[in-house]
């Protein structure tokens, strides 16, 4: 009998990485800014209400997470 089951697809079986970083630079252009892959980067491993709230700070962008 299966008693769990672990899904980690981000990195074991699927790398989505690229797209994430793609998505939130896309997300960050609509604001007017334009932001490297390695800035990003950065924040592999963390949130995306940390990413993009220290980002909001960061360049005092006009809206909130």
């Amino acid at each position: 009998m299966i008693r769990a089951v672990i899904f980690d697809l981000d990195g074991v079986i699927v790398e989505s990485e690229d797209a994430h970083i793609e998505a939130e630079k896309q997300t960050f252009l609509k604001y007017g800014l334009t932001v490297s892959a390695e800035e990003l980067h950065t924040y592999t491993g963390t949130t995306a209400k940390v990413m993009f709230t220290e980002m909001i700070a960061k360049y005092k962008l006009d809206t909130t997470f």
